[in-house]
């Protein structure tokens, strides 16, 4: 993509923490992605008056597949293009389980640009929240399977089932991430703690200072 992006980024697992042994680390590294979708958003539409439904008509969704050998690449690739990543417990999830495909050890740069929901959420309540508990309480599209049963249709050879549920986590968890404040059921936070629009321009802020800082600096060395 030639312009500015945001990812809204998932994956489900050929197999499962029961299938493996190990610390709750070994296990995470011995998982295997079966697939992932990634849904890129115009960064502009991030931004501003545009509304999360318009901001995702204008989105193009990607999903990568273990089975096909350069998809994990295009992946990561992806992914460290991206002005932001977006996603529902990626650092404790998804990046330990992907890092295996990092073959241009990129992925500590990623995780740097990274709005993780669940994380957001969770440090600013104390509370866990599944994906699902937040999409009700905020009348979005709920999820449409789970992880378990995604692993038997990778198993089973329902591709385009795993893959239609997939897409539909990303999608849910844009919707959820682009709302300009979100319910717990129980609180009102805003959209600081989880939002899209405020990590984006934050991104901006810094870059200006940095910019400035840099000015300054040449500024001294000419005087």
């Amino acid at each position: 993509m030639q312009e500015d992006y945001v990812v809204v980024f998932d994956t489900e697992t050929q197999n499962s923490f029961a299938d493996v042994i190990g610390s709750k680390k070994q296990k995470l590294q011995k998982l295997h992605v079966s697939v992932a979708a990634a849904l890129c958003i115009p960064t502009r539409l991030c931004i501003g008056q545009t509304s999360a439904e318009e901001a995702l008509k204008s989105a193009i969704v990607h999903t990568f597949w273990t089975k096909h050998e350069k998809d994990m690449t295009k992946m990561i690739s992806l992914l460290h293009g991206a002005t932001l990543v977006i996603g529902f417990n990626l650092y404790e999830f998804d990046y330990p389980v992907i890092r295996k495909y990092d073959t241009y050890d990129v992925l500590d740069d990623v995780c740097a640009k990274t709005l993780d929901v669940f994380s957001r959420v969770r440090d600013a309540t104390g509370q866990w929240y599944k994906l699902n508990t937040l999409l009700e309480a905020n009348n979005l599209p709920c999820k449409t399977s789970h992880g378990l049963e995604a692993i038997a249709m990778y198993e089973e050879g329902r591709l385009e089932e795993l893959e239609s549920y997939c897409v539909n986590d990303v999608k849910s968890t844009a919707l959820l991430s682009l709302m300009s404040e979100m319910t717990t059921g129980t609180r009102v936070l805003p959209n600081h703690v989880f939002g899209v629009s405020s990590m984006l321009a934050a991104i901006n802020h810094s870059s200006m200072l940095n910019e400035r800082v840099s000015a300054c600096v040449q500024a001294q060395k000419t005087v």
